[in-house]
């Protein structure tokens, strides 16, 4: 939690959201990274079997699980996002230069904290965003 802490802005934006229960979850058992590998890397077609166990996976059950709410626009991976929604995010002298991936160094100084908090503790390190459909 000493992550989140240092970073008033990411408190309040997971407040906002309505993420702080979830990160206070994680906090309290805390992060398993093999456990977690594990579980990402045999995801097949929303479902992961882990020693005779079978996981089922679907938005609803993430949302009740985490206590996230279910709600908004859905952005799907590899979906295109048009400039208008990430470029108020990315130092100005960046904007020519953006691609589909780009550095944490090109975010706003204030939201490099927050992102990083968003990869570790929502993605498994990036291990979500990182596999393949």
């Amino acid at each position: 939690m000493r992550e989140l802490l240092a970073c008033p802005f990411a408190i309040s934006c997971f407040k906002h959201q309505s993420c702080f229960g979830f990160y206070e979850m994680v906090e309290k058992v805390k992060l398993h990274h093999e456990l977690a590998r594990l579980f990402m890397t045999h995801l097949d077609n929303n479902e992961v079997k882990l020693a005779r166990v079978t996981f089922n996976l679907s938005p609803t059950i993430i949302s009740e699980a985490t206590c996230i709410p279910n709600v908004g626009e859905k952005w799907n991976k590899g979906q295109y996002i048009d400039r208008e929604y990430y470029e108020p995010y990315i130092k100005a002298k960046y904007h020519g230069k953006l691609k589909r991936v780009f550095p944490f160094k090109f975010l706003e100084d204030r939201f490099a904290p927050l992102m990083k908090i968003i990869v570790k503790y929502f993605t498994c390190e990036g291990r979500v965003s990182q596999l393949p459909h």
